[in-house]
């Protein structure tokens, strides 16, 4: 009996002292990750906004963040899908004949085929 007292206040303590070691190392870490990381990124580190929320917003913005939204995964992008489309169809020409730096082939490739007009459009 007096052995498993022993036994129990050793187990005890030993955990106590890897809470305490794990713990540590976890604050000292996270510390260093910020730290580290470049300071306009820290914001969107803690931020909430979801990744479709993310994408809506990046496509308020100019044509360089409307053309990444299609790069991004359609699930995103699917509740401003309407809105996604009239821009395309309304700059498709424009941007043929302009030939702005991310109008690409590749960038052509994320886009799909329904939202591309006709040429008499």
């Amino acid at each position: 009996l007096w052995a498993f007292e022993s036994f129990k206040g050793s187990t005890i303590s030993v955990l106590k002292n890897t809470t305490i070691v794990s713990g540590t190392m976890l604050v000292i870490a996270v510390g260093l990750l910020f730290f580290l990381m470049r300071p306009e990124y820290r914001g969107t580190f803690l931020s909430t906004e979801t990744s479709t929320q993310f994408t809506i917003r990046q496509f308020a913005g100019d044509d360089e963040g409307k053309k990444a939204v299609l790069e991004i995964n359609a699930f995103y992008w699917r509740p401003i899908q309407d809105r996604i489309e009239r821009w395309i169809r309304q700059g498709w020409w424009q941007w043929e004949d302009e030939k702005p730096e991310w109008f690409t082939d590749l960038w052509k490739s994320f886009v799909p085929e329904h939202m591309i007009p006709d040429k008499d459009e």
